[in-house]
C-alpha cells in the first residue's frame, strides 16, 4: 500500500505521535509533551499533525473496503 506523500513537518508530526503514544489507550503523551519534543508550539504540532491525519485517514479508509 503506498501512501500519499507528507511534507517533513507533516511526517514528522505524525511518526513522533505514533512513536510516543498519542494514539495507545491510554494515551502516553498528549500534543503538549509532543510539541516540546519537535520544538515547536502546541497550536503549530496540532495543525502539523492534523493535516496529516486529513491526508492519511481517507486514503486509508478507501483501502479497507
Amino acid at each position: 500500500m503506498t501512501f500519499p506523500e507528507l511534507p517533513e513537518k507533516q511526517k514528522g508530526a505524525i511518526e513522533l505521535a505514533y512513536e510516543e503514544g498519542y494514539y495507545s489507550y491510554p494515551k502516553k503523551s498528549d500534543l503538549k509533551d509532543l510539541a516540546k519534543i519537535a520544538k515547536v508550539s502546541v497550536p503549530t504540532f496540532q495543525e502539523n499533525l492534523r493535516k496529516a491525519e486529513i491526508k492519511l485517514l481517507p486514503f486509508i479508509l478507501k483501502r479497507r473496503k
